[in-house]
């Protein structure tokens, strides 16, 4: 599906995708601010830039075990979106993926090694974090303004947590 394909959709609540998909272009769901619910198809191993992006209605999120990245903004601005769960495939969550999101908890699988820069910047109802067994670097700003935030757990193998992570 090429990129924008429904961008700027208010109306759009539901849509099915069929398994025969083989990529999503970037800000293909771009202000659905009315979309609540998508079930990814286990053909998708990415989710674009700016996948969801203000997708203000979002809840609910189904990803298959076939993801392995969660590109830049895809989750912006998701403030409903309360709860995610990563599949242990995905290796790279990155910048700015959930900013401004409505996570309230979050666990990240052990495949991936970084916490990018401003990742779960305000999400201001963030409260626990699990990073993955695996994570080396925590980058500046990852955690910034979560002002609720009052659980993470911190695994051994982190060596570096850049300016401003929490």
């Amino acid at each position: 599906i090429p990129s924008a394909a429904f961008k700027g959709c208010i109306n759009l609540y539901e849509i099915t995708l069929p398994q025969s998909i083989k990529s999503l272009g970037s800000e293909i769901f771009y202000d659905c601010k009315a979309l609540s619910g998508i079930d990814i198809p286990t053909s998708i191993t990415q989710l674009p830039s700016y996948c969801f992006y203000n997708c203000i209605s979002l809840t609910n999120i189904i990803l298959p075990n076939s993801i392995k990245i969660i590109n830049a903004d895809c989750f912006y601005g998701c403030e409903k979106l309360s709860k995610i769960d990563l599949p242990e495939s995905i290796t790279a969550i990155k910048s700015e993926a959930f900013k401004y999101s409505g996570l309230t908890e979050i666990s990240i699988p052990d495949a991936v090694t970084e916490i990018w820069s401003y990742t779960f910047q305000n999400c201001k109802e963030l409260e626990t974090v699990k990073l993955g067994a695996n994570v080396k670097t925590i980058g500046s700003s990852a955690f910034g303004s979560c002002k609720k935030l009052s659980s993470i757990t911190i695994p051994s193998s982190v060596r570096d947590i850049e300016y401003h992570a929490f």
